[in-house]
């Protein structure tokens, strides 16, 4: 990231910075949604599994692979986070060092997102992507990702659900 990023940076967290509680939601509201998308991908699974939908499966195995191979991506790149790279408070408390590219929450959240769309329909597709754009949003404003990590993982997930769930029959 540009040198600017730091100004970046302080823009968009000075709203939650100016009340520790609001900078607490952040953080609060980050744990929230992943343990939300979480419940809501173990629901559907058990779902599945209650009704012997033959999509089970898949919508066991694309998410798992896209983890496993997102995973080994940022390893792989092991990019320095914001608040490694830049003198930055983040709002959202880590001490992972590296592995900001891509991100694998926004990766995680967005290929949940197209299983529920995939298994459980419009509805229940359409929570999970606005719970994607939550995620995105706190991710960055939280101080943990760039924009290009989150745009990084979303579009994987993309690219691994289409090959998942519509490429392959």
């Amino acid at each position: 990231m540009s040198k600017s990023y730091p100004e970046f940076y302080a823009r968009i967290s000075a709203p939650w910075r100016r009340n520790p509680e609001m900078a607490k939601l952040v953080e609060r509201a980050d744990a929230f949604l992943r343990v939300a998308v979480a419940g809501a991908y173990a629901g559907l699974l058990a779902w599945l599994a209650a009704t012997s939908s033959g999509q089970l499966l898949r919508a066991f195995v694309v998410p798992l692979v896209t983890f496993g191979l997102v995973t080994a991506m940022r390893a792989f790149v092991n990019a320095r986070r914001p608040y490694e790279a830049h003198d930055i408070a983040p709002l959202i408390h880590k001490d992972t060092q590296g592995k900001s590219m891509p991100s694998r929450h926004m990766a995680s959240a967005t290929i949940i997102a197209c299983t529920l769309l995939w298994a459980a329909g419009l509805l229940c597709g359409t929570l999970g992507f606005a719970a994607c754009g939550a995620i995105a949003y706190l991710r960055i404003v939280g101080g943990v990702h760039y924009p290009r990590d989150i745009v990084a993982g979303a579009g994987f997930a993309l690219l691994c659900a289409l090959l998942g769930y519509v490429a392959i029959p």
